[in-house]
């Protein structure tokens, strides 16, 4: 069998990052990332919006290592979904970088699931609020050919998770990349 949706859905992904002059240049980041979950006027017609799974949904903000910037842990595709995002981040050494990486995630419309996110419990489809994700990423490469990554993160668990609302979730990873 063959079925047919129009999907006409728009998303929407702004950010600021602020570097400074000073000493390690300190850089401060914010932005806001939108995919609508609106469900159409019919069962034929979709307006919400989906990325293409061509995605990466990663970049290196002004450090040296790129990183989930929709979150190490929960790492959403941007649909259905609201995420704030605020961090700072620093340069050590020559070729080395921490950041330190805030996110807040909202359902659009209270839905029982989320599209291809690394949390694999669903939300119960009553409340929006998802939760709360902090990232501390470090990177170094100062010692070529070696490279380091090193990834903590937290994330607790909003409304939307019912009576697992407020428990947290936490991932530790390291990379390590030898170049020849």
């Amino acid at each position: 069998s063959r079925e047919t949706v129009d999907v006409l859905g728009a998303g929407l992904d702004v950010g600021l990052i602020w570097e400074t002059r000073l000493p390690g240049r300190p850089s401060l980041s914010l932005g806001y990332a939108f995919g609508p979950g609106h469900a159409g006027d019919t069962e034929e017609r979709d307006r919400g919006f989906r990325q293409t799974g061509l995605q990466g949904n990663s970049d290196r903000l002004r450090g040296v290592v790129s990183f989930g910037y929709y979150g190490e842990q929960l790492d959403p595709e941007l649909s259905n979904i609201h995420i704030l995002t605020a961090g700072v981040g620093i340069g050590f050494f020559e070729r080395s970088s921490v950041d330190l990486v805030y996110h807040h995630y909202r359902q659009d419309r209270a839905a029982p699931f989320l599209r291809d996110a690394g949390v694999k419990r669903d939300p119960l489809g009553i409340h929006k609020p998802i939760g709360d994700e902090i990232d501390l990423i470090v990177g170094w490469e100062d010692l070529e050919p070696l490279e380091l990554k090193l990834i903590a993160s937290a994330f607790r668990a909003g409304k939307a998770f019912g009576p697992s609302s407020g428990d947290w979730s936490y991932l530790l990873a390291a990379r390590f990349r030898l170049n020849f």
